[in-house]
């Protein structure tokens, strides 16, 4: 699978999670707030009924008095001001009273026993005239519509009417009716648990399709975003793999140039320092390989027209002839000695035996080597040394350091002329400073000495011998011993080598 559709689905995939994680808690969120919103109802509705209920137990002097019809009545009613069903309540009791101040008033005679009967009969007929003409209004405040069972306990949490909640009580929403601040009733129903009315059942589908047409929206908006951002992300990566892919071909030219400023900017840049560093490097390569063909080539043809030469009888085969071909032999074996050595000190290979040795006795070790050789030359070699300077180190290779260089003057400083060596001693390191007089070259292609096969082709030229690898070799010495090498032009006239070695604290 391309990088392309695993950012993708990765994308897509978090979207995915993200907006079903939101949908569920909005769902969630909703079916709570609703079901909030029914107990608010059911509690405003029984605080409703407590109010009307109050007024009830007043006007009838207790619950007693209350018939469980006209209780059931309130609890399963949408009601209308209180004013009514109070008009209502004093017009029953003030047509009570008036019947009764009817009998009180109008004794009836000493029956016999038919007048009895009419009369018992005449009052069960007014009572129920009465009855009948005042039911109308205590059934006029009530609109019947479909509640949660409720029911009505009084002061000692005994049962008076209603229908009982089937659910445990710890679930019953419960509103207590209070006449002169005594509790003198209890009104209990059932609490919302879950959405079971059609109103509020079909209220809750449109939501719930309208939460899912918005989730399919923003599934579809992810889609665009996902494709749009994954083109801007890959399109860097896709410009660095095509690089990649050139530069696999030695093309080491082209470069990416780029305009980031994150991560992916910075690898960007790295790889462009990395075609400059192997187009160098490949170009190092080339001059090698011709440096070492024609260094190699130039001992190997002069053996030949030796040996050619005095098989030919052109030259006569004596000790002059001999020595001759002997120094070719040397020449080619010294070469072939320093490619060795430099291609071991660039893998790591040279062997190092590190301990605490005097490096101004190095100095003059190397020097005192030299003396001879400089006073042949005309040259003048001096020393300006300090004292003992304990550094850790491998002396065979400091030597062969020093050596390299000492005898780089040598060969390459015109007679009459000096060369100067001396050492300063700093808080943590060693300098050491050999310089000499002219020749000089550019300062711009001094550190490029260091460089193996490196030489001014005017100044320092191959007419004085050496492969141009002594240099090489002493900075991978220094730089095993935790040191650096520089080369700058020297105020003689010719170039400066400084060495920094650390010294032993």
């Amino acid at each position: 699978m391309s990088l392309s559709k695993k950012l993708m689905l990765t994308f897509l995939g978090l979207t995915l999670v993200v907006l079903l994680a939101t949908l569920s808690l909005a769902r969630w969120s909703f079916e709570r707030g609703f079901l909030e919103y029914a107990n608010a109802l059911e509690q405003q509705r029984l605080s409703n009924i407590a109010q009307n209920l109050t007024t009830l137990y007043i006007d009838n002097d207790g619950w007693e008095h209350i018939s469980c019809l006209t209780i059931k009545q309130y609890l399963s009613a949408s009601f209308q001001p209180k004013s009514t069903i109070k008009t209502a309540n004093q017009a029953y009791n003030f047509s009570h009273h008036q019947a009764h101040e009817h009998l009180t008033q109008h004794p009836p005679h000493a029956p016999l026993v038919h007048e009895q009967e009419e009369q018992h009969k005449n009052a069960a007929t007014s009572a129920t005239t009465v009855e009948s003409s005042l039911k109308p209004l205590h059934q006029k405040p009530f609109k019947q519509r479909h509640t949660s069972p409720t029911a009505l306990f009084n002061a000692q949490d005994q049962f008076i009417a209603g229908t009982v909640p089937r659910t445990p009580k710890k679930q019953w929403v419960k509103v207590y009716i209070k006449v002169d601040k005594q509790i003198v009733g209890t009104l209990v129903t059932n609490a919302k648990r879950r959405i079971n009315s059609p109103q509020g059942t079909a209220f809750s589908k449109r939501q719930w399709l309208m939460s899912m047409l918005i989730g399919l929206v923003a599934l579809g908006l992810s889609v665009g975003v996902s494709l749009l951002l994954t083109r801007v992300f890959l399109a860097p990566i896709q410009r660095m793999l095509k690089r990649v892919s050139s530069m696999s071909n030695g093309d080491y030219l082209t470069r990416l140039s780029p305009t980031h400023h994150d991560e992916l900017g910075q690898l960007m840049g790295d790889l462009d320092r990395l075609a400059l560093h192997l187009q160098q490097n490949q170009s190092v390569r080339q001059r090698w390989i011709a440096s070492i063909s024609h260094e190699l080539r130039t001992p190997v043809t002069v053996l030949t027209g030796e040996i050619n030469a005095i098989k030919d009888g052109v030259r006569p085969l004596n000790m002059a002839q001999i020595d001759s071909v002997h120094q070719e032999v040397e020449r080619l074996a010294h070469l072939i000695d320093d490619l060795y050595q430099l291609s071991l000190s660039d893998i790591g290979g040279l062997r190092y035996h590190f301990e605490p040795i005097d490096i101004i006795d190095c100095i003059n070790h190397c020097c005192h080597k030299a003396q001879l050789q400089a006073q042949q030359q005309g040259l003048t070699l001096t020393q300006q040394l300090s004292g003992s300077v304990m550094i850790n180190g491998d002396r065979d290779r400091l030597q062969q350091l020093l050596t390299n260089i000492i005898n780089n003057s040598l060969k390459y400083t015109d007679a009459p002329g000096t060369i100067v060596i001396n050492t300063t001693v700093m808080s943590s390191y060693v300098q050491i400073i050999i310089q000499d007089s002219l020749p000089g070259i550019p300062v711009q292609e001094c550190q490029k000495l260091l460089e193996p096969l490196y030489r001014n082709e005017v100044s320092r030229s191959r007419h004085r011998g050496g492969a141009g690898l002594g240099l090489a070799i002493c900075r991978n010495i220094a730089e095993a011993h935790q040191g650096t090498i520089r080369i700058c032009p020297s105020t003689l006239g010719g170039i400066q080598v400084e060495i920094n070695l650390p010294i032993v604290i």
